[in-house]
């Protein structure tokens, strides 16, 4: 078994993307948010712009016992076959749970705008209602911490990608498709991957008009390094710009490789050589 761990904000696209690339991969979908402590009693408080919340952004909020247990059981029955399977893990404080490393061959990163993700927060309805400010002052900066504190202290030993969550989710799902192809046995087909969103038939209906357009696709890169606060190690980070135009159409798509070589000088003056 090939494990992914999707690791975002809430709101930034997680169970969207696993759900629609389950059935197409032949994955398994396992949501942290399965694993919560509802019950007040065990929760943490927090106080944001005055007021006083119950915390569901710190790792205690989860019953991590569980999660590990259900993660257990999902690697022994896969052992017991010889499939090459895929278990996509996702949630927003992911890189905080230490125990889950040992069970993680590839993480995916995902790059959200806060905007976008606080739009969509405000519609969702939860058992315990928050405050308008609990999520862009709170919830979402607590993800994003986590996410970064894994790159710039952690990420060395481990496989990460960073990957955009803007624009055209079928594009998203695509690269995803990319990074797991990467890292199994079996390739999988992308042809068949598309999501029908109301923004989608909106640019379908605009794509097909210009249809006998050519479209062009153009590819940037750049490479930089970052050194770890407590490890003190550098870890480098390419950034792949893919624009893709056809007639009025335009998307952009972002993803962030991160890797900690053995010879870290010598491997981003190569990086720097191919751009």
């Amino acid at each position: 078994m090939v494990v992914f761990a999707i690791h975002g904000p809430s709101c930034s696209g997680k169970t969207t993307v696993c759900n629609n690339l389950k059935d197409k991969i032949n994955a398994k979908v396992l949501c942290q948010d399965d694993f919560y402590q509802y019950a007040p009693e065990k929760l943490h408080k927090v106080v944001v712009k005055g007021v006083e919340e119950l915390d569901f952004d710190c790792k205690d909020s989860i019953s991590q016992a569980e999660f590990k247990e259900k993660m257990i059981e999902l690697k022994e029955e896969n052992d017991l076959t010889e499939e090459d399977e895929v278990l996509l893990v996702e949630g927003t404080m992911l890189t905080s749970f230490d125990w889950l490393h040992d069970f993680v061959d590839v993480w995916i990163l995902l790059a959200t705008d806060k905007d976008d993700c606080t739009e969509r927060r405000k519609k969702r309805v939860y058992t315990y209602p928050e405050s308008p400010d609990y999520y862009p002052h709170h919830a979402y900066p607590a993800s994003e911490n986590m996410k970064w504190d894994f790159v710039q202290n952690k990420a060395n030993d481990q496989t990460a990608y960073i990957c955009q969550m803007h624009g055209n989710i079928n594009e998203c799902c695509n690269r995803m498709v990319d990074i797991v192809n990467s890292h199994v046995k079996t390739p999988i087909e992308t042809d068949d991957i598309h999501i029908v969103s109301k923004s989608d038939q909106k640019e379908e209906a605009s794509e097909s008009q210009e249809q006998d357009d050519i479209a062009t696709i153009t590819t940037k890169a750049k490479t930089a390094t970052i050194t770890g606060k407590k490890t003190n190690k550098e870890t480098t980070i390419t950034t792949i710009t893919e624009q893709t135009k056809c007639g009025s159409q335009q998307h952009t798509l972002e993803t962030t490789i991160i890797n900690s070589p053995e010879d870290d000088n010598t491997n981003v003056e190569k990086e720097n050589e191919n751009l």
